[in-house]
């Protein structure tokens, strides 16, 4: 016979609750997977299948409120009972508010922020960490996903390698997959059309073949625009899930998974690179004076859109107009940036970066019950992701206002002078300097995960209930990458390099490397301007630009000529090709071995997780800059090397409820993120793995009748060797220098001259690096979270989530570097860029039982997240003021209404829903980390489905 999952698990709850503390404090609420034995009409011995211990209940939740999940230990557990900080957002919420990605969590959790890397809508940080790898059914996902096959998503805070290995450690998250079910057989098929041209087509079939096989098909195409002229994004996505249950102790199902993704995302802000700010650029000798202004400071220049100048600080700005001729008031340097908007920031990016991805995701998953107290689960998975993509190089959007050439003067006397130095010359106009890049991805990851649960009677101590859950994981990547570089045709020599011997001494202007584009900032860059688009070709509508072989004498924008040196002159169109510059390999095994002990005690007022997890980690990486060493030889160039990583990381937790409503719990967790794929430091060492330490403690509590339930949280993490730190060129030549590095490395450094045997000057070149991490960084972020859903009645829910950021500030760095460079590097108290001192988001939902409007639910979401620092401003006075922009606000509406076609036989559901996001049309500029861009406006999207 055929039984849903919803009443079996209502049975099992039913059982095991009997004896639970005050009805809520129970762990062993759900017990392991067993078959049970009870007459029917048709049979005397016929099996009934209770829900495996591995497999997540639903039966108490309410509303916006889930009981229950399996992502702690993996095995069902009582999340209010588990001593570590848990959001789940459950399919109701999921559904009201039409979230399809990791980056739309942002709407729900405070904790959670956006991230936009400009390609992906999955990235996201969590309590101030990026988390860029999400888990799908516990396993990292890299291919892009959509929530068309999603049942729920965890988010799970804190450093949490014990059950998902390496992982971040301000959390993680872990989607629930849809699974075929064996309650009946559906057909569902919707469609949603929305403003901006989004389109979203979707079907699920769910056929139930017998008793022990059911299968789920499911099917997704999404296409949209944004107010962005450039930004748009495409989905297609299919997934066929498999239920098998071949005896009542046995559970086999499987998961496969194609995803293509078409995504154009120019989610940045260009950079004001002008210097314009500064008055003494160009003195009376025409050479390069030190740069004295603040707006345009390396790698913190400010957004280059008129929309920020409103938050300048007041001493910024009265410092400009004292230094500056240019500048007399706020106005006039608003007025720098006439004709940037939301619609066109950026822009110079184009319509052709492109990025396409098309992978797949394959899992198997079985469960087995050996004995009575013994179940064992084993999964494996297997997913491979190819990206092609076409874009201009990551470091172009800025905006620049001079070139610099070398300045090689002839009278020069060798003992006292630098034999060259650097002239910049004034272009007369802001421009963009960029060039087009091509790279592919081909990455591949199998995984192998092992879970034994052993729950019955502990021979060591007949004191409390003990769950011992142990576990063997594999995880093995490999990744290759080639990444093409737009150069003049005729450079290209016959080994593959293009970046000669002669450029790595500096001896002569490197424009022509790559085959740059340059457009004004005055007379336009739009679709109308000759080279927005890729087409082989280099274009121009700069004066002066671009440059080519042949020579002149260079003059200034005023009128000043330098006789020292010949200037290349403009080439109107010179045609280009592609050429390999760069090839990466990367092959990384992981092997893991952990255990968790799940205990409660005092008839379920305490309750401890106690666990350990080691990870050895073996990589093997190749790095080869083809673009100066040629094509790949057995030579040094190769970076070729391998490294092993091993680390124990414990967990340790502990709950207690001083009465039915009210519980205190604490737990301390460490956590290990192997490099992700060839990270390297500036002299091709492998970088070390992220380590992450987490102290977590607060309050739990909830109501008696469970419509109630939330916690407050104090988390305190640090972190060590972050991927995402931002070291300058300053910061890394301080921890590298070239007096112990300069010659074993001699390409990486500036030398004093051409000959072989001149020292280097101890500089080393951004170009010519192989990676930029370095070692020895710590931050911290400590914080306060509340959260809690409410549901009176069956009409109405709510859920609450707020984030206080009290700290994220970097704690250690490389003993090298000076408090000095420190200080020029960082805000004071080395507070890092776009982390808000408040978050927080509340979603109310009410739906009419009954009456002429029964079945109608209408619902507000509401999201608040308080300015955080884009950039700051050294003075000259020694005191820094940071770039804050306003509050963020955003209101969406959502309403669905459902009912019956009548009819004879099935009568099918139909569903009409309504989402508008940014109700009041706000598009601020905002930022997050130290770039800015303009708030999506007002989104609108009707969806009508209809369900057999």
């Amino acid at each position: 016979m055929k039984l849903s999952f919803l009443t079996t698990a209502t049975a099992v709850f039913a059982i095991c609750h009997g004896s639970s503390y005050a009805d809520s404090t129970d762990t062993t609420a759900n017990q392991a997977a067993q078959s049970v034995e009870v007459p029917t009409e048709n049979s005397s011995d016929e099996e009934i299948y209770i829900l495996s211990d591995f497999a997540v209940s639903a039966a108490d939740d309410q509303g916006y409120f889930s009981a229950n999940s399996n992502s702690a230990t993996r095995t069902n557990s009582l999340v209010k009972n588990t001593p570590i900080t848990m959001s789940i957002v459950n399919e109701e919420l999921l559904s009201d508010l039409d979230i399809q990605s990791n980056e739309d969590l942002a709407a729900v959790v405070a904790g959670i922020d956006s991230d936009p890397d400009g390609y992906s809508l999955d990235r996201i940080r969590i309590r101030g960490y990026r988390s860029a790898s999400s888990r799908y059914d516990y396993f990292p996902r890299n291919i892009p996903r959509n929530g068309y096959n999603v049942n729920r998503v965890d988010v799970i805070k804190g450093a949490n390698s014990l059950i998902f290995g390496q992982a971040s450690p301000g959390g993680s998250i872990n989607t629930i997959p849809e699974l075929a079910s064996f309650q009946k057989d559906t057909q569902v098929a919707s469609y949603t059309l929305g403003n901006k041209n989004y389109r979203r087509s979707y079907i699920k079939l769910n056929h139930v073949i017998s008793d022990k096989l059911a299968v789920k098909l499911m099917g997704v195409n999404v296409s949209q625009e944004y107010d962005h002229t450039y930004k748009e994004n495409t989905f297609e996505g299919a997934t066929l899930a498999i239920s098998y249950k071949p005896t009542a102790k046995t559970n086999l199902r499987f998961h496969l998974e194609q995803a293509n993704t078409d995504t154009a995302f120019p989610a940045r802000a260009m950079k004001d690179a002008t210097k314009r700010d500064d008055d003494t650029q160009f003195d009376s000798d025409t050479k390069n004076d030190d740069y004295n202004g603040v707006l345009s400071r390396t790698n913190y220049e400010v957004p280059y859109t008129p929309d920020y100048v409103d938050y300048l600080p007041q001493a910024v700005v009265d410092h400009l107009i004292s230094t500056s001729s240019q500048i007399n008031s706020r106005s006039d340097i608003k007025g720098w940036y006439d004709g940037i908007d939301a619609s066109n920031y950026g822009s110079v990016t184009g319509p052709d970066k492109i990025t396409q991805r098309d992978g797949h995701f394959l899992i198997a998953n079985l469960n087995h019950e050996v004995t009575e107290n013994l179940q064992v689960e084993v999964a494996i998975s297997s997913q491979e992701i190819e990206t092609n993509s076409i874009k201009r190089d990551s470091f172009a959007s800025k905006v620049r206002h001079h070139f610099t050439l070398p300045y090689q003067a002839t009278d020069k006397d060798p003992a006292t002078d630098a034999p060259e130095q650097k002239t910049q010359h004034d272009v007369g106009e802001p421009f963009i300097k960029t060039h087009w890049k091509r790279e592919f991805w081909d990455a591949k990851r199998d995984g192998l995960k092992t879970t034994f649960l052993y729950d019955g009677d502990n021979p060591l101590t007949s004191v409390g209930a003990h769950k011992l859950i142990f576990g063997f994981d594999y995880d093995a990547r490999t990744t290759y990458n080639e990444s093409d570089d737009m150069i003049p045709i005729g450079i290209l020599r016959t080994d593959g390099s293009y970046v000669g011997q002669d450029k790595i001494n500096n001896s002569r202007f490197t424009d022509k490397d790559r085959s740059s584009e340059y457009f004004a900032i005055d007379t336009g860059f739009d679709p109308s301007v000759m080279g927005i688009r890729f087409d082989f070709e280099t274009s121009s509508n700069v004066a002066m630009l671009p440059l080519d072989g042949t020579t002149s004498l260079p003059t200034n924008s005023g009128g000043t000529t330098f006789p020292d040196y010949t200037l290349p002159i403009y080439d109107e169109d010179p045609d280009s090709e592609w050429a390999l510059g760069k090839t990466q390999y990367s092959k990384i095994n992981n092997y893991s071995q952990w255990f968790a002990l799940q205990s409660e005690f005092l008839s379920g007022r305490l309750h401890t997780l106690i666990g350990a997890r080691y990870d050895y980690i073996d990589i093997d990486s190749s790095v080869r800059k083809v673009s100066v060493h040629g094509f790949y030889a057995d030579d040094q160039y190769n970076n070729e090397t391998s490294t092993k990583y091993q680390k124990l990381s414990p967990s340790l937790g502990l709950l207690y409820w001083l009465n039915p409503q009210v519980g205190v719990f604490a737990n301390y967790a460490e956590s290990i993120d192997a490099p992700s794929n060839t990270a390297r430091t500036p002299i091709g060492d492998i970088a070390p793995p992220q380590y992450g330490r987490g102290l977590e403690g607060g309050i739990r509590f909830t109501s008696k009748d469970k419509k109630l339930d939330g916690q407050f949280v104090y988390y305190m993490i640090e972190k060590e060797n972050d991927d995402e730190f931002p070291y300058s060129t300053a910061l890394l030549n301080a921890i590298y220098p070239a007096a112990q590095y300069g010659e074993a490395f001699p390409d990486l450094y500036y030398r004093g001259g051409a000959a072989d045997n001149e020292p280097p000057l101890g500089f080393i070149k951004q170009a010519f690096m192989v990676g930029s991490r370095a070692v020895g960084d710590k931050t911290l972020s400590t914080g306060l979270e509340l959260e809690f859903t409410y549901n009176p009645s069956k009409a109405l829910a709510f859920i609450f989530s707020y984030n206080h950021n009290i700290d994220n500030s970097i704690t250690g760095l490389h003993p090298t570097i000076s408090s000095e460079l420190q200080n020029t590097s960082f805000y004071q108290g080395d507070q890092l860029p776009g982390r808000p001192d408040h978050r927080a988001n509340f979603t109310a939902r009410y739906k009419f039982l009954s009456g002429k409007l029964k079945n109608l639910s209408v619902g507000l979401n509401q999201i608040w997240r308080s300015p955080s620092m884009v950039t700051f401003f050294n003075l000259p006075d020694g005191s820094q003021h940071p770039l804050r922009l306003g509050d963020e606000f955003t209101t969406n509406l959502f309403m669905n209404y459902s009912f019956k076609l009548k009819g004879n036989g099935r009568q099918p559901k139909v569903s009409l829903g309504l989402n508008i996001n940014n109700v009041f049309d706000n598009t601020d500029l905002i930022n997050r980390g130290n770039y800015a861009f303009y708030k999506e406006g007002r989104v609108m999207r009707l969806m009508t489905k209809i369900a057999f």
